[in-house]
């Protein structure tokens, strides 16, 4: 089903309210080759309106894992569960970020993850490596609060990357040599 068109404006609307970060991985659009996109919460096919209650910024990798999907199974309890909703969840409610690693600490944040590929190896080095650049991505505390923390993960050594993935970054592109 092809989507309804998202005005500039209301894409613009979506960017400021998510601070150029993408809602679901969190990384900054700066950062990002490609620029974010906005994708329906609740999929037109679902019944989900084009209205910025039901967008979120999203990368391209998440928007096309994520698809018009909105609920999965939960890898730990095999439990079919809603996936994670930036309008009404709290990232930090749901997620951490431990070297890299995206790791889920709800049944709505496993799934999120398994179904979004949070942790494609790809994916976690690019975090890794903006983490070891200073560059990593800031964690919301909660739906309480939109305030964001910078907390930083401890550092471990993460995996090289493998395969293709659509994540290639400004700052691996434009680092000085060394």
């Amino acid at each position: 089903m092809i989507s309804t068109y998202v005005s500039a404006d209301l894409r613009q609307r979506v960017r400021r309210r998510a601070k150029h970060r993408r809602e679901y991985c969190l990384l900054a659009e700066q950062d990002a080759f490609f620029t974010h996109e906005p994708d329906h919460i609740i999929a037109e096919k679902h019944g989900g309106a084009t209205t910025a209650e039901n967008l979120a910024l999203s990368c391209f990798d998440c928007n096309r894992f994520k698809g018009s999907d909105i609920a999965s199974l939960d890898p730990t309890t095999g439990s079919l569960v809603r996936l994670f909703n930036p309008r009404v969840d709290g990232w930090g409610d749901h997620f951490q970020i431990e070297g890299g690693k995206i790791c889920g600490l709800t049944a709505v944040g496993r799934a999120t993850e398994r179904l979004l590929k949070l942790n494609l190896p790809a994916r976690v080095e690019i975090r890794a490596t903006l983490t070891r650049a200073g560059r990593a991505a800031l964690c919301p505390r909660s739906r309480n609060t939109d305030a964001f923390s910078s907390r930083r993960a401890p550092s471990r050594r993460s995996y090289p990357p493998s395969g293709h993935c659509h994540l290639f970054w400004r700052w691996t592109c434009s680092k000085p040599a060394s």
